[in-house]
Parts: structure tokens; sequence; C-alpha cells
């Protein structure tokens, strides 16, 4: 479990710091920078691709890796349109892939 939570929350905030570098963002009152977006988008993907090939097929990590990285994505925008505050929005997140880690099983992460 400790293995899904920890791949399931990089995979949620990189997410996160990959939808807050685009300019129609509404969370921060600036974007994120291109760059560090970047650079945690794709160290949370790859991080986590390598934490679920421990449970999981290769393979399988990375199916798993891409439905949770457009749930996220959907989730954040969906999300940003109600709450105002980058911190709720977060939080939220945070604590939906931990209960996704926590109540899911071995069929969901």
């Amino acid at each position: 479990m400790l293995i899904k939570f920890l791949a399931l929350q990089l995979i949620w905030f990189g997410s996160a710091a990959f939808y807050c570098s685009s300019d129609k963002q509404q969370l921060l009152s600036r974007p994120l920078s291109r760059s560090f977006a970047v650079a945690a988008f794709l160290l949370g993907t790859g991080c986590s691709v390598i934490l679920l090939s421990q449970l999981y097929h290769w393979l399988s990590a990375s199916f798993t890796l891409l439905v949770v990285l457009m749930f996220c994505w959907c989730f954040l925008a969906f999300m940003a349109g109600h709450c105002s505050k980058a911190a709720t929005v977060l939080g939220a997140g945070a604590l939906l892939m931990t209960l996704l880690a926590w109540l899911g099983g071995a069929n969901v992460a």
C-alpha cells in the first residue's frame, strides 16, 4: 500500500504542477515556470512508473499511470472551476489519491 500511495501522490503532484504551468489555469496568480513544471511532471511520472513496476508488470504500471494521469487532469479542471483556492484543490486531490490507494485494492491502482 505504501508503494501505491507514493506512486499516486507523485502522479498527482506532477500533474498538478504541469497544470499550474498553463497560462489558462486559475489556481495561482502567476503560472509556474514551464521548466520546473515539466521537470516535476517527468520526475513524478517516471518515479511512479518505477514504483508501480515493483507491484505490477511494467505495461500494467504504464497503463495505470496513463489512466490516473487523465483522471488527475480532469479532476483538476473540474475542481478549479468550482474552487478558487489552490490549497483546497491540491488537498482534495491528495486526499482522493490517498483514498484510492487505501480503498482501491489491487484492481484499481
